[in-house]
């Protein structure tokens, strides 16, 4: 989990280029600008995916202006099979379940149309179904060749000396040049000083929000809340007593977290040097700030988890979310009219969170190469 500060927020610009290679995390991926600036002032759905938001863009051309990279690129290179010329079967699992599978299930197509001696066989399960399968299967030397992982247990993989260490991969001037990502993003990737993972998507996120209830509720469509203070008056007015229609849909589980934001807006944090944050008065003051407007005007439900969060906001029971670039094209398929802007700044200014998904290679598999 990485905090984003406001040098950061111009990277949101590359939400259409950084679509395709994303399209994260169902139920969960920062880059310069790019062809479709969100701006202060938020964009609508067509402006923000532009013409390559169709979650199957070519990911060289991602690759190159975002720091970023798909499946394909970077686990490809130039072969088209292997040394023997036998063909080779590898099996890839993650849990895409979102509007961003039909991407990822592109990108593998793809790779095995352009590799016949290496076939990808692709599995994809649940996060949570995910983690309770993989590390047991892994420990008996078994599992993927390939797993789609979010990078919070990258150190605890590698340790266990169940991935292979793929520093001899990160060479100048291929797909895997450090020097193509972001440098908060390489130090993701490492584990003692070791590359252990490739990238498969980095993002920020952003602020989603329904056009027509802001309409509904006598709020400018158009301009989307910019500072708390609008932002907290607009989740009171959109959220309705009898709970049929909420401000806010604040995922807190099975998603990327929605509070570290509140927090560092206020200029308070999680952990700093070293210890913990949570006792900060910054920390709890927006914690209190937050969690009122939760309990006392009902902006938001409680303890929803990342997909629940997503289908309030997609039937438009919810006006407003925090979440990443995967979910546009299920909103757009939705027929929803939605807008994205920039999360609002909080007292400390603007601010979110990156989040990645890793690339693992099983050091048990029998195909190193071809992985």
């Amino acid at each position: 989990m990485l905090r984003v500060n406001k040098h950061i927020l111009v990277l949101i610009a590359l939400f259409a280029m950084v679509l395709p290679m994303l399209a994260a995390c169902g139920g969960t991926a920062t880059p310069t600008t790019g062809t479709g600036s969100t701006g202060s002032t938020g964009t609508d759905a067509t402006a923000t995916t532009g013409t390559t938001a169709g979650g199957t863009t070519d990911a060289t051309a991602t690759t190159a202006t975002t720091g970023g990279t798909d499946a394909a690129t970077a686990t490809t290179g130039t072969s088209g099979g292997t040394t023997s010329g036998e063909k080779v079967n590898l099996t890839f699992w993650n849990g895409f379940t979102g509007p961003d599978r039909p991407a990822v299930e592109d990108l593998v197509k793809k790779f095995n149309d352009s590799h016949p001696n290496i076939q990808v066989q692709m599995d994809i399960t649940p996060w949570d179904s995910l983690m309770q399968k993989l590390l047991s299967t892994m420990s008996t030397g078994q599992g993927p060749d390939i797993t789609g992982i979010h990078f919070q247990y990258l150190p605890q993989y590698a340790k266990s000396g169940y991935v292979m260490d793929m520093s001899a991969s990160y060479k100048a001037g291929s797909n895997l040049d450090p020097a193509n990502f972001p440098p908060s993003l390489v130090d993701l990737l490492k584990y003692q000083g070791k590359y252990y993972a490739a990238p498969m998507n980095f993002a920020t996120l952003l602020m989603y929000y329904n056009k027509d209830l802001f309409k509904a509720a006598g709020l400018d469509a158009e301009n989307p809340p910019k500072d708390w203070a609008s932002w907290m008056d607009a989740a009171k007015k959109l959220s309705k007593p009898d709970g049929s229609q909420y401000g806010m849909a604040i995922g807190e589980h099975e998603t990327i977290p929605n509070w570290p934001i509140f927090i560092w807006a206020n200029g308070g944090d999680v952990v700093k040097d070293g210890k913990s944050a949570l006792t900060d008065p910054k920390t709890v003051e927006a914690l209190k700030m937050w969690s009122d407007l939760v309990k006392t005007n009902k902006i938001s439900p409680t303890g929803l988890s990342g997909a629940e969060a997503d289908k309030l906001f997609q039937t438009q029971k919810a006006a407003m979310e925090i979440s990443g670039p995967w979910l546009t094209n299920g909103f757009t398929e939705a027929k929803l009219n939605f807008g994205v802007a920039p999360v609002p700044a909080g007292p400390a200014g603007p601010v979110t969170l990156a989040d990645t998904v890793v690339m693992m290679v099983n050091k048990a598999t029998k195909n190193p190469d071809a992985a």
